[in-house]
């Protein structure tokens, strides 16, 4: 499995056929293999050297003869085991994940303490490093709610909209209405008509503008992961979907009170003296 940005460095696609070789231990020596899938590599290894993150690296079975049994911890020829060991805990937090992490660094460094020193390989120590993060997700951390504060202005800006459109719609026709209270409307029914007018705005707003946000929002978030070298997964939440949709039909009938009473209250005489 290659990263993104790799793989594009390469120009190879899922499939293709490349030729794999640890240059400074055996430079005549490669191994061909396939491309079976692209990940989002862990930012891991020397700072100041080659080292994976996000879109860049390449997980190899470690059984490939030429390449893994001769490369050690520290990418030197001679040095035998794993040079970092993930750890995931599967509950507990990350608190009991850290604890779990010291005692194994602590048995290792007993074992590692009987064991030969080798220079070339950094010395025998094992040593535990917290989440190790890449750079693209601290930046997008770094935001912090914005994106929240963004949605809900938005959200506020659209209701606050419907509710003046409501209100300059009932001004707006109050010839209509006192034709209708003329021939028999209630002042009930006058209201209602108000709240199927709002109700009818919100559902095409929520019939069209979900479709459309979801595919929206996977293509914009798709872009994004490509951008920093993830693999993009976009998933939409039909939980959230389905509550912010209610929500929003819940708001466009509440906001149709205030515009009903004032068509309730439209004089079929006053309106109709210009005629």
């Amino acid at each position: 499995m290659l990263g993104a940005a790799t793989m594009a460095d390469l120009h190879k696609q899922l499939g293709d056929i490349v030729s794999m070789r640890y240059a400074p231990a055996l430079p005549r020596k490669a191994i061909r293999l396939k491309i079976v899938g692209v990940a989002t590599m862990p930012a891991i290894g020397i700072a100041e050297g080659l080292h994976s993150s996000m879109g860049i690296g390449a997980v190899v079975p470690d059984d490939n003869g030429p390449v893994t049994e001769h490369l050690g911890p520290l990418g030197y020829p001679g040095c035998n085991g794993p040079n970092m060991v993930l750890l995931r805990a599967d509950s507990g937090g990350p608190a009991v994940a850290d604890q779990a992490a010291q005692h194994l660094a602590a048995a290792a460094n007993q074992v590692l303490a009987n064991e030969p020193s080798n220079g070339n390989c950094g010395g025998n120590q094992a040593s535990v490093l917290a989440v190790q993060r890449p750079a693209q997700i601290v930046n997008y951390r770094s935001m912090g709610l914005t994106p929240l504060l963004l949605a809900v202005a938005l959200a506020a800006g659209a209701t606050i909209a419907l509710g003046l459109t409501l209100v300059a719609s009932v001004r707006r026709r109050r010839h209509e209405l006192a034709i209708l209270k003329a021939i028999g409307f209630t002042p009930r029914q006058l209201q209602l008509s108000v709240l199927f007018q709002g109700t009818i705005v919100a559902l095409v707003g929520i019939l069209v503008g979900v479709p459309l946000g979801a595919a929206l929002g996977r293509w914009l978030w798709t872009l994004f992961a490509d951008q920093i070298g993830a693999v993009p997964a976009p998933v939409v939440p039909i939980a959230s979907v389905v509550v912010a949709s209610l929500v929003a039909l819940a708001l466009a009938i509440g906001l149709s009170a205030i515009p009903g009473r004032i068509a309730a209250r439209t004089p079929a005489v006053t309106a109709l003296s210009t005629e």
